[in-house]
């Protein structure tokens, strides 16, 4: 048996005991985790991922891919097209630089290693949690939130910058960028933006619910207090 298959059948055995023992506990922290996600994670993510996903289905993406790939190509090493999950990832944070990264992967835009490479410096903390939640509400001064900001986004650059180095020369895709033009009915777009976005949305409740209660299992199983000791 794989290391793998016994971790994760030792996590659904441990959260199946936790379930039977402790049911109070595991359903109050279920419906903590539902709440979490339906007034804050959808709410805030759900627009987001339409959006960005109508843009990708009307070709956005490649024109901003062409306007950028004097700055891409000689600075990552990639097509202009990077630029598009890099901003959107600085500007509303996790997980949506992964998100668009895999959209573009899924529609041939970029290849495997390139989509590995976006993903090395796209996937960043928003501006709302660094600024508002770190900033303001840790530290009492919006000052430190802007200062982290200012941190992750030159420490992306930079990672995305040394990263290039460790690719193959023979693979270096890149990387003269032509935008395709395409056809795209604007209902067809929103109605598959809008079926995306959702499905991701309830993907990430459903990571939110399992791990919630599972957290709640060790702390009821006094696995914490265990390792705390």
């Amino acid at each position: 048996m794989k290391k793998d298959t016994l971790l994760f059948g030792g996590f659904a055995c441990f959260l199946l005991y936790c379930l039977l023992r402790y049911p109070e506990a595991m359903l109050t922290a279920s419906a903590n985790s539902i709440q979490l996600w339906l007034t804050k994670v959808f709410p805030s993510l759900f627009p987001f991922l339409a959006a960005c996903g109508l843009l990708l289905q009307m070709g956005v993406a490649e024109k901003i891919g062409a306007f950028f790939c004097p700055i891409m190509k000689p600075l990552f090493g990639l097509s202009g097209i990077a630029a598009f999950p890099f901003f959107l990832g600085i500007l509303s944070g996790y997980p949506m630089g992964a998100k668009i990264t895999a959209l573009l992967y899924e529609k041939k835009l970029i290849s495997l290693e390139d989509a590995q490479h976006i993903l090395v410096f796209s996937n960043n903390p928003g501006p709302l949690f660094l600024v508002g939640t770190v900033g303001v509400a840790f530290f009492g001064v919006a000052f430190w939130g802007y200062a982290l900001l200012l941190c992750s986004f030159l420490g992306a650059v930079t990672t995305g910058v040394f990263w290039r180095f460790g690719k193959k020369k023979t693979t270096l895709s890149a990387i003269t960028y032509t935008p395709v033009p395409r056809e795209v009915s604007p209902f067809s777009a929103l109605s598959d933006s809008i079926y995306d976005a959702m499905m991701t949305v309830l993907q990430i409740g459903g990571y939110l619910i399992l791990f919630g209660t599972l957290t709640e299992g060790m702390q009821q199983a006094g696995v914490f207090r265990f390792f705390s000791a």
